[in-house]
Formats: structure tokens, sequence, C-alpha cells
């Protein structure tokens, strides 16, 4: 007769990261890290955008063209997805 046998399973979360990409349109340039990868809940670095001469900064939209701020430094927290986001100039 076989003896009686217990055990027990462990598991250990998966760590999940989200990709942030910052683009600039015509008419601007970027200050800050335009890649940057984040763990689920954390906060990205802030990055700004710089109007080039002749130009001024209008929003950052979403990769559905979205508006997401009219505030030139854009800073997320609390993550939690990859985001595509572009400076817009005028």
């Amino acid at each position: 007769m076989p003896a009686s046998l217990s055990a027990t399973a462990n598991f250990a979360p998966t760590e999940v990261n989200y990709a942030l990409r910052f683009m600039a349109g015509a008419g601007g340039v970027l200050r800050g890290p335009i890649w940057q990868t984040v763990r689920a809940g954390g906060n990205a670095s802030a990055v700004s955008a710089v109007s080039g001469t002749g130009h001024h900064f209008v929003n950052w939209t979403d990769a559905d063209n979205r508006v997401v701020s009219y505030s030139a430094t854009l800073k997320f927290t609390k993550v939690t997805a990859n985001k595509r986001l572009t400076a817009n100039f005028k």
C-alpha cells in the first residue's frame, strides 16, 4: 500500500512591463527618455516637448489620435498599458 503524499504548489507572480514611446511631430523636439520600459503600476520619467523656432506646442496625442494632455511636460504614473505618444506643434 503506498504512503500518503501531500504536496504544495508555490507560484510567483510574473513581472509585467510596459513600453512607452514618445515622438515629436514636425516643429519641435523632445527632452527626456523617449523609449521607456516601466513595470506595471510604476511611474515613467518625464518627457518635455520643446517648440522649434516659429512653432508652439499644441498637445500630446496617443496612437488613436486622442488628446492625452495639453501640458508640454508629460509624466505617467501607475502605468497599466503600452503607450505611443506624439507631441504636436503648430
